[in-house]
């Protein structure tokens, strides 16, 4: 696979669309079924932004499970944001069941996969009950957020964005991952 890099000149959005574009299609020339890397990345996408909201607004996220890479949804207060490249009925079935439970999924997925987990949740009677969000949408509010509240320079977002991201690859443990770190390119 070749080398994953995020453009400190580009914004968050631009970077994270070329660097799932990169991984899907090396998931489609190595034959790599289910999109295995892309759903890592979205994965540790998702949760970096989430961790970053855990060490600045505790009260809000008050931990994330030692393998944020899990399948399992990431609870956020009272909602369940789950990450993955190609949702399934199957997960759209336990969206169902987190509704009954008083708790509002989130599924964070590719932007080619928006409209079809859209029509999932229609089909399945929960049309308006579940948040779906492209990778590129669900990012964008650290970046607001930052400047917004913080008075960061977008590109200080994207570096800390990416210090993040590469910080949860790295600790895995899981040497596959290694090819999923992502460089900063001045």
């Amino acid at each position: 696979m070749i080398p994953l890099y995020f453009d400190r000149y580009r914004t968050v959005a631009w970077n994270v669309g070329i660097v799932l574009t990169q991984v899907q299609l090396a998931d489609q020339l190595d034959g790599i079924a289910d999109s295995a890397r892309t759903t890592t990345v979205i994965r540790t996408m998702a949760a970096a932004y989430l961790d970053l909201l855990a060490h600045e607004f505790p009260v809000i996220v008050p931990h994330l499970p030692a393998d944020v890479l899990t399948p399992d949804a990431l609870l956020v207060e009272s909602h369940a944001i789950y990450r993955d490249a190609s949702p399934s009925p199957a997960l759209i079935s336990r969206c169902a069941g987190d509704l009954t439970a008083g708790v509002t999924p989130v599924i964070v997925t590719v932007q080619s996969a928006v409209v079809p987990t859209d029509g999932l949740a229609r089909d399945a009677g929960l049309e308006g009950q579940v948040a779906v969000y492209s990778v590129e949408q669900f990012l964008t509010g650290l970046v607001l957020k930052d400047i917004v509240m913080g008075g960061l320079a977008w590109r200080s977002c994207v570096v800390k964005f990416l210090n993040a991201y590469n910080f949860l690859i790295e600790s895995s443990g899981n040497p596959a991952y290694e090819e999923l770190l992502i460089e900063a390119r001045k």
